[in-house]
């Protein structure tokens, strides 16, 4: 038996064990301590509970999590997602985000096959063992968001229409199928991809019929499984009278107002994409942000920090390294696009092209909403720069030379990983932003302590208060028990418990001191950076 296996692995070609590492990396970094470090914040806890419902009672939600600030709904393939996890394992919120998980984890095999439809073994193997590293990509991975499943499906999409294009026969209509589900999902899992997608894909299908590639029976396929995904959207909008795009008008009428010119708002996205690639591949401590690098804002705050001058120079030196990574990336994409000889390797780089011009256009008039968070949607673009760059440098310098820096950005995201897996081990969150267990005890400290009532109260700072509630309310509805969020203590009903949230408070709470203009503290505990204090009720 020994025999047999010795034998096996060494006619198994060390490529093949090298890419079963890397995907095994991957998935340790997307598991490890998955639901005891997973984020549970109020977009989560909406969501849940609407998956909840859909198991447990029935009930089939026709649309999905509303876009940021507004009435208007995607769709709702995240929340079938959720209600499959909640079906099959049960309606803890650990289990509705092992879809998410599932797709991250997925993400990374897919990227491999995605970039050999180019590239040497080497190179593709590379950009791959960065990706399954990327903090970017695991921190997307290991919770539950709409968006997140997007850096699966979009390399789908992409991989699924380059096969198209070069499959046999039958193979051109199965994989004309899974472009269609790849399709159908991605547009409903976020605002973006709802309108970027459909436009790529009315591009590339011009410009791969011009080429004989694919015909309507494919387009027909295509569309067919992708409007199949989606009828939900399409039964509401007929129940409805379109009432949820008259949502996505209205919330675009009011939006504009507030926006930049549009000269700002391109300045701006283009600026996001640039330090978004930069920051997908070599992660910082202020993940989210992005924008113009040199508005008077930006540099005031640089200015006011005191970095010296050995700080301004490692703030050029980001900028200086930001814009080249982008710049030669996206300028090898185009030129091969149009300037590839080998016509499948070229329909490979316009399929890449359109998508990233489409969602580009799409993002314009969004303006400054964007965020770094926005693009999970191109988490892919930086490994497709790195082995673009990993290939032409092996034909310019030593090997030695390029597995250096891949290595060293390898490892670097391994150590930015560990770093802040670090600190989900030193802190489970505060009162907006925090993890699975810790909105759970949070919840259970107010039902125990609230005994024999089924009801209680909770007031405390008002930017906070709601989504610490829309936390604790997942757990607690589910216990058959209510919140009632009190903005005014004035509104204090005596006959119901009465607790305060805040964050962690300087000093050690004292029983039967007076807590502000709230009353006197009966009882209290620390939960992370949250303390709960329950108030002594009296009588007006």
């Amino acid at each position: 038996m020994l025999d047999k296996i010795a034998a096996y692995i060494n006619s198994t070609s060390k490529f093949l064990w090298v890419f079963i590492l890397i995907v095994i990396v991957g998935i340790f970094l997307r598991t490890y301590n998955f639901s005891d470090w997973l984020r549970f914040n109020a977009d989560q806890a909406r969501d849940a509970s609407v998956a909840r419902t859909m198991v447990e009672e029935g009930v089939i939600p026709l649309l999905g999590p509303v876009a940021g600030g507004t009435d208007f709904r995607i769709g709702p393939m995240s929340i079938y997602f959720q209600s499959l996890g909640a079906w099959i394992f049960g309606t803890a919120p650990d289990n509705m985000a092992y879809a998410d998980l599932l797709f991250g984890i997925l993400s990374v095999p897919l990227i491999f096959l995605f970039l050999r439809e180019y590239f040497s073994v080497k190179a593709a193997l590379a950009s791959t063992a960065l990706y399954a590293v990327s903090f970017f990509a695991v921190q997307y991975s290991r919770f539950a968001w709409n968006s997140n499943s997007a850096q699966f499906f979009v390399v789908l999409l992409l991989y699924a229409i380059i096969r198209t294009a070069y499959g046999n026969g039958g193979k051109k209509f199965l994989w004309a199928a899974v472009s269609g589900i790849a399709f159908g999902v991605a547009v409903q899992l976020h605002t973006l991809l709802l309108f970027s997608v459909p436009l790529f894909f009315v591009i590339i299908w011009v410009h791969l019929v011009r080429h004989k590639k694919i015909n309507i029976a494919h387009i027909a396929v295509i569309v067919a499984v992708a409007v199949t995904l989606n009828a939900p959207q399409i039964v509401n909008e007929v129940r409805t009278g379109q009432a949820n795009a008259t949502a996505f008008f209205s919330a675009l009428i009011k939006k504009s107002p507030k926006q930049s010119s549009l000269g700002g708002n391109i300045l701006h996205v283009a600026a996001c994409q640039v330090q978004a690639n930069a920051k997908i591949l070599l992660p910082q401590n202020d993940q989210e942000k992005c924008g113009f690098p040199f508005t008077e804002d930006n540099l005031e705050k640089i200015t006011k920090k005191d970095v010296g001058l050995l700080g301004w120079i490692a703030y050029g030196a980001e900028l200086l390294f930001a814009i080249a990574f982008s710049a030669v990336g996206y300028y090898l994409i185009t030129r091969r696009a149009f300037r590839e000889k080998d016509g499948r390797k070229r329909i490979f780089f316009a399929v890449i092209f359109a998508y990233c011009v489409s969602l580009l256009l799409v993002s314009f008039p969004f303006g400054r909403e964007i965020s770094l968070r926005y693009f999970i949607l191109t988490a892919f673009v930086p490994y497709l720069f790195v082995a673009l760059l990993v290939e032409w440098s092996m034909a310019k310098t030593k090997p030695a030379v390029v597995w250096s820096f891949v290595g060293a950005v390898f490892f670097y995201n391994l150590y930015f990983c560990a770093q802040v897996f670090s600190t989900y081990a030193g802190s489970s969150g505060n009162m907006i932003d925090g993890s699975m267990p810790q909105a759970k005890s949070m919840a259970e400290y107010l039902m125990e302590s609230s005994a024999p009532h089924r009801s209680f109260q909770v007031g405390g700072k008002n930017t906070d208060l709601g989504r610490f509630v829309d936390r604790a309310s997942y757990f607690v509805n589910g216990a058959g028990m209510s919140i009632i969020e009190l903005d005014d203590q004035k509104n204090v009903d005596p006959e119901l418990p009465f607790f305060v949230a805040v964050s962690e408070m300087s000093k050690k709470c004292q029983i039967a001191s007076r807590y502000k203009d709230y009353g006197e503290i009966e009882a209290c505990k620390q939960i992370g950076e949250v303390t709960i204090l329950k108030i002594r009720t009296e009588e007006k």
